[in-house]
């Protein structure tokens, strides 16, 4: 063999870069020597922030058990939908940058489902709509009282 096959691969950091105890191994560490981390002390915040924070905490949280109620589980029905293209090549960016963003990807049907429900939660008695001009009046409506454009 000749001295250059016995030579062990070098990386552009060294032999090691390991070695140089710049960085710890993630399996050698134990509950035994835990990592520390150096945090700054955040500024203390007044009371009346605070209180704030958790009313929208709590309303936060009443919302997520209002929506999407045991949507992985609930029997589902088949329903023949069309929508625009612009609508579904909207869907299709949301699906798209969501699965990069977090690796994983909340299907077309689950935002469909979700924007139905928020509908049917607006203060908006939709059995009494009558034609196609007034749901548009009523969505431009909750749009600005949104603070939406239309």
């Amino acid at each position: 063999m000749s001295a250059k096959s016995q030579q062990p691969k070098r990386s552009g950091m060294g032999s090691d870069p390991l070695s140089q105890g710049l960085f710890t191994r993630t399996d050698t560490v134990s509950a035994a020597s835990p990592v520390t981390e150096t945090v700054a002390e955040k500024p203390k915040q007044e009371g009346k922030e605070l209180t704030k924070i958790k009313k929208i905490d709590s309303r936060i949280k009443k919302q997520e058990n209002r929506f999407l109620k045991d949507i992985e589980t609930a029997p589902k029905e088949p329903l023949g939908l069309q929508v625009s293209v612009e609508v579904n090549d909207w869907l299709d960016d949301v699906v798209k940058v969501g699965r990069r963003k977090h690796g994983k990807k909340i299907p077309k049907q689950m935002w469909v489902q979700a924007g139905i429900e928020l509908l049917r939660a607006m203060p908006v008695e939709w059995s009494e709509v009558s034609d196609l001009a007034e749901l548009r009046s009523k969505l431009n409506d909750l749009s600005e009282a949104m603070g939406q454009k239309s």
